[in-house]
C-alpha cells in the first residue's frame, strides 16, 4: 500500500516536498472516545432532521401555562370562589397540554440517552473497542485488526475533521473511521499524519477542499 519514493507537500501554504515520516499509527479506542463520537452523531442526526431544540418546548410550554395560571390567579385574589375555586375542564386540558409540553425536552434526553446507550454496545459487541493498526497511503485507508482487512479509498472519503481529539474520516454523512489523536506521541506526528492525509483526500477529491464563493451583498444606491 505504501510508496517509499513518494514524496508530498505538508501543509497549506508549503512549497518544500518533504518525506511524511507517519502513515501508520496502532491504538485501541476507549469506551469514552467511542461515546463522544456516537454522541456526536446522534446531535448531526438531529440536526439534519431539524428537530427542534429543547429551549423551544420550555418557551412555548411556559407561554401556554402563563395564559392560563395568570388570569385564574389574579381572578382568584379578587373573588376566592372563582379563578382556581372554579376553574373549568376546558382549563384543566390547557394546563396539562403546557405541562406536557415542557416535559418533552425531558423525554427527549431520555430518548436520546437510551439511544446512545444502545449505539454504545452494538459497537462494543462489533469490535469497536479491539486494538487495530489505521495506514494511509496514495489509495486511501487501510483499518486492521482482529476481524480482518479492509481498504476504503480516497474517492469514497467525504471528508477529514478532528474533533474533541479525534481525526475522523467520514466515509457517509454520519459514519467515520476514527483515530484519536492521542495515539500519536506528539502533537507533531498527529498534524503530520492527519494533514498527510488531507494531501491524499485532495488529489482524489478536489472539488471538496475548493471553497464556495459568498454571496456577494448588494450596497443601496446612494
Amino acid at each position: 500500500m505504501e510508496q517509499p519514493d513518494e514524496r508530498l507537500q505538508i501543509g497549506e501554504n508549503s512549497t518544500t516536498p518533504i518525506r511524511p515520516k507517519l502513515r501508520r499509527v496502532e491504538f485501541a479506542l476507549t469506551r469514552e472516545e467511542l461515546r463522544e463520537f456516537l454522541h456526536q452523531q446522534l446531535h448531526q442526526v438531529d440536526q439534519g432532521r431539524g428537530r427542534r431544540r429543547p429551549s423551544s418546548f420550555i418557551v412555548l410550554g411556559g407561554l401556554l401555562l402563563l395564559i392560563k395560571i395568570v388570569p385564574l390567579t389574579i381572578e382568584s385574589l379578587h373573588d376566592p370562589r372563582k379563578g382556581w375555586a372554579s376553574i373549568a375542564e376546558w382549563d384543566v386540558i390547557f394546563l396539562g397540554i403546557g405541562v406536557s409540553i415542557l416535559c418533552f425536552p425531558l423525554y427527549f434526553r431520555w430518548l436520546a440517552s437510551k439511544t446512545l446507550a444502545n449505539s454504545l454496545a452494538r459497537d462494543e459487541r462489533a469490535g469497536a473497542l479491539m486494538k487495530q493498526v489505521v495506514t494511509i497511503g496514495p489509495e486511501g485507508l487501510e483499518n486492521t485488526s482482529e476481524q480482518g482487512r479492509g481498504v476504503r479509498n480516497w474517492e469514497f472519503i467525504e471528508r477529514i475533521a478532528i474533533h474533541n481529539g479525534l481525526g475522523l474520516f467520514y466515509y457517509q454523512p454520519n459514519i467515520a473511521f476514527i483515530v484519536p489523536v492521542r495515539a500519536f506521541s506528539t502533537d507533531k506526528e498527529a498534524a503530520e499524519f492527519f494533514e498527510t492525509a488531507r494531501q491524499y483526500h485532495r488529489r482524489a477529491r478536489p472539488e471538496q477542499y475548493i471553497a464556495k464563493p459568498q454571496a456577494s451583498v448588494r450596497q443601496p444606491l446612494g
